[in-house]
């Protein structure tokens, strides 16, 4: 078993106490994102509350094998920098793994673009195996949704975005390109998939 199979969690883990599909860590999660992102609603899509994406984020992980604590922080990895939550917070409401997977994966909203998309690109070579899968979850969703947008609207969609088409895209392929590297896991061969969809779309 590699290390990304031990440290993430592969088909076969079972996820809840005695490989029940039921994980009351995860039902919490959900419960508190759902509260976390009250009033908050999906870019580019009013009417979509936001709390759907990282729910599905979560089902992402729960589908690949992963263990309650990494899908718990998938559903979770918004709630600090979109959120109010704090560390202290997840780590009491849920445990230390959960709350540093979350921190490892949050941005700090009030640096400028360029830097927090670095920092997150530079950390993938150091950050857990959890915080690496919830990573690759997370731009597979985002990517799967952007795909489906450009599929009904076209380029316009682009105007959602703060740098446009090129440096976003530029961004995910740089992810992808360190996650290939650091995380060989299904998630990351899903994530070049999506990437392909956008790119397809005159990417």
């Amino acid at each position: 078993m590699s290390r990304s199979d031990a440290a993430a969690g592969r088909p076969g883990d079972s996820s809840g106490a005695g490989g029940s599909s039921f994980s009351a860590l995860v039902e919490r999660a959900i419960a508190f994102a759902i509260r976390a992102h009250e009033g908050q609603e999906r870019k580019g899509q009013p009417g979509v509350p936001y709390v759907v994406h990282p729910i599905h984020v979560g089902l992402l992980l729960a589908r690949h094998g992963l263990r309650p604590p990494v899908v718990a922080a998938g559903i979770l990895h918004d709630v600090m920098e979109d959120g109010e939550a704090t560390f202290e917070q997840l780590e009491r409401a849920f445990d230390r793994e959960v709350a540093s997977i979350v921190a490892e994966v949050s941005e700090e909203k009030a640096r400028p673009w360029e830097e927090r998309k670095q920092r997150t690109i530079d950390a993938i070579a150091t950050m857990s195996d959890g915080a690496r899968a919830v990573t690759a979850a997370d731009k597979v969703h985002n990517l799967a949704d952007l795909a489906r947008l450009l599929a009904a609207r076209g380029d316009a969609v682009w105007k959602l975005f703060r740098r446009g088409r090129g440096p976003t895209l530029d961004y995910y392929r740089r992810v992808q390109d360190e996650l290939a590297r650091h995380f060989r896991h299904p998630l990351t061969d899903e994530l070049a998939r999506a990437l392909a969809a956008v790119e397809r779309h005159g990417g």
